[in-house]
This record gives C-alpha cells, structure tokens and sequence, in this order.
C-alpha cells in the first residue's frame, strides 16, 4: 500500500544536495484542506540577530502525460490560427518611414 498523507500534516527532510543559497535547507510535503504541498524550508536570521526557518509552500499538480508532437495535419498553417488563437503573420515592411524616398541603388 502507498503512503497516504493525513491532511493538516506533513514532513521535512534536510537537502543533502545544497548546492546553492537560494536552494532550501530542507524539502518535503504535506497535505492542507486535501490539497497536497511541496514544502521549503530555509534557516535563516532577523535583523535582530534571531534565528528561524522561513516556509514557502507549491501547490503538487500533477505532471501532464508526455504529449506527442502535432502531426503535418495538427499543425497551424498559416491560414489557420495558432495554438493561442491569433493567425502567424509575415513580417512586412513599414511603409510611410522617413527613408523610404531613398534609393534602392547604391551608387559606390
């Protein structure tokens, strides 16, 4: 049977693999409101000179099944939108620029 965490409890473990200050002193989980969490926790110390541990908590989402690439008949053409709903565009050329009068000859 897999471990179940109880809700409103949790575990930390020191990081053996510190390799960095920004990486936590210590990681785990726990489980608030039936909400699973990754746990962070540094040590750390006040202006005044007083220790404690700082907490930053990660909602656990569940990582997404490996997609396969779209096909040739999935793929966005240039008529169709793409994936964000906008249509891909060309770059063109600004027209109305200061420059524009000059000529495309170079004479030297």
């Amino acid at each position: 049977m897999a471990f179940e965490q109880n809700d409103l409890s949790g575990a930390l473990f020191q990081n053996g693999e510190k390799k960095s200050v920004k990486h936590p002193d210590y990681s785990g989980s726990c489980k608030i409101g039936g909400v699973d969490y990754w746990v962070s926790a540094w040590d750390k110390i006040s202006a005044g000179g007083k220790e404690y541990i700082s907490l930053a908590f990660k909602v656990k989402e569940a990582k997404p099944a490996a997609e396969a690439p779209p096909t040739a008949a999935e793929k966005p053409t240039p008529a169709q939108p793409a994936a964000n709903g906008k249509a891909e565009q060309k770059m063109q050329p600004k027209t109305g620029s200061k420059f524009d009068d000059m000529a495309d000859d170079i004479p030297f």
